[in-house]
């Protein structure tokens, strides 16, 4: 009964989630404990850090833990479907949008604005997540290491996750020792899981099932076809360590660099469209995803068809996944927990996303400030992003500083900051 009586406040959560992880996460505080008090601060913050340690979007996963607490399966499916429809259904909108007018001048210079936003936006998550994972002088080297890893070598950051994480796991646990980190002590969680195994049973079977459907879309479309390379990207996309921005850097990295289905530009109006609207961040992947189909030269469907299909595949792989996930592992949370060694490699992978964060911020940057660029190579490993400097945008570089101003001045929310800047760009293109 309480999962019919509580989809309304989830389907509110899922309209209102605007600004990324940290505004959904803010948002959950204040409807599920100041206004419904469905849960402590404590048992938010331990669901936060059961989260945090695992792969996929983290207010998605703890919306879907919290309604599994609440109400058990039909609550967490409830919470985990009314969280990302809403954000889903507007993002398929401005896919459509702009491919059906992305090069009106008004519209292109709005997405131009927005693009220059996503700029200060990034830097404002990175100074945030900077403060919280670097403690250290050897989380300070990791974050180098992995800026230059992704940004002078392309090395995927599941790569460069998975090795840090590995290294870190393997050693004699120090690094996890930090005072916010949750002890054996501090996760007890107040509220016993309903019948765990079926939980688990059904959290399996929802890996399975995606897993099955990228494998048949392989075999029938042909490893070497968009479908079947998209199909992996977005499956190995939900596995990716380190959240939101993570997750967003290797994608981008298979969109943009290793298939070249998109260009950069698309890719920023994607992350900037990601920030001003409802949802999870990476709901970008449903933009990309509708774009590179929508544009296959070699697609026999129709482009709204095409479109349409990509975007389903995206929400199913990346939603479906993080909904398995959280519920194979819910009623083992305890015993996640309260592993040193496991608190260990996360703290190192944090760490590892702030260089990661460095690397898109400035990609980001080059592309939307500069009209010509190059990557230029460097023998066989490195290669570095190239602008020519007389192609810089005065009036993009202008809208970036005033999305600077109005976020670390006036301290508006994330998606007020987009929908201003955007504003500004179509007034003035």
């Amino acid at each position: 009964m309480k999962a019919r009586r509580d989809w309304r406040v989830w389907l509110q959560i899922g309209t209102l989630g605007f600004g990324g992880p940290a505004g959904q996460i803010a948002l959950l505080q204040r409807e599920l404990i100041e206004k419904h008090k469905w849960i402590s601060h404590d048992e938010l913050s331990r669901t936060i850090a059961l989260t945090s340690i695992i792969p996929g979007p983290e207010a998605h996963q703890t919306a879907t833990y919290i309604g599994l607490k609440r109400s058990g399966l039909k609550g967490a499916l409830t919470a985990a479907t009314l969280f990302i429809a809403p954000g889903a259904v507007i993002t398929a909108a401005l896919a459509g949008l702009y491919l059906a007018a992305g090069d009106l001048p008004v519209v292109r210079g709005a997405l131009q604005g927005l693009q220059a936003s996503v700029i200060a936006i990034i830097a404002a998550a990175l100074i945030s997540l900077g403060r919280r994972a670097l403690v250290s002088k050897l989380l300070w080297l990791v974050a180098g290491a992995s800026f230059i890893a992704s940004f002078f070598l392309g090395i995927p950051f599941i790569l460069v996750a998975l090795a840090l994480g590995t290294a870190a796991f393997a050693v004699r646990p120090e690094l996890a020792t930090h005072p916010e980190t949750p002890t054996l002590q501090s996760v007890q969680l107040g509220r016993l899981i309903d019948k765990p195994k079926r939980v688990v049973a059904i959290g399996v079977s929802l890996l399975a099932l995606v897993a099955v459907c990228v494998l048949a879309i392989n075999i029938w479309t042909g490893s070497d076809s968009r479908w079947g390379s998209l199909a992996w990207v977005l499956l190995v996309s939900a596995y990716t360590l380190g959240g939101a921005y993570a997750i967003v850097d290797y994608a981008s990295q298979e969109f943009v660099i290793n298939y070249g289905w998109l260009s950069a530009t698309d890719m920023s109006v994607g992350l900037g469209l990601g920030e001003s609207t409802p949802g999870p961040l990476i709901l970008v992947l449903e933009f990309a995803s509708i774009l590179a189909a929508a544009t296959d030269p070699f697609s026999l469907l129709p482009i709204w068809l095409a479109g349409a299909l990509a975007g389903l595949l995206a929400v199913f792989v990346l939603f479906a996944t993080s909904t398995g996930i959280i519920l194979s592992i819910a009623p083992f949370t305890d015993r996640l927990l309260a592993s040193a060694r496991l608190r260990q490699a996360m703290r190192v992978i944090s760490a590892a996303v702030v260089g990661v964060l460095v690397s898109l911020g400035l990609s980001f940057a080059i592309t939307t400030f500069f009209g010509e660029v190059e990557l230029t190579r460097f023998g066989d490993l490195v290669q570095v992003l190239t602008p020519t400097l007389d192609s810089i945008y005065w009036p993009t570089v202008l809208i970036g500083a005033l999305a600077a101003v109005l976020l670390f001045r006036l301290r508006l929310p994330l998606w007020q900051v987009a929908l201003i800047s955007a504003g500004v760009g179509a007034l003035i293109h």
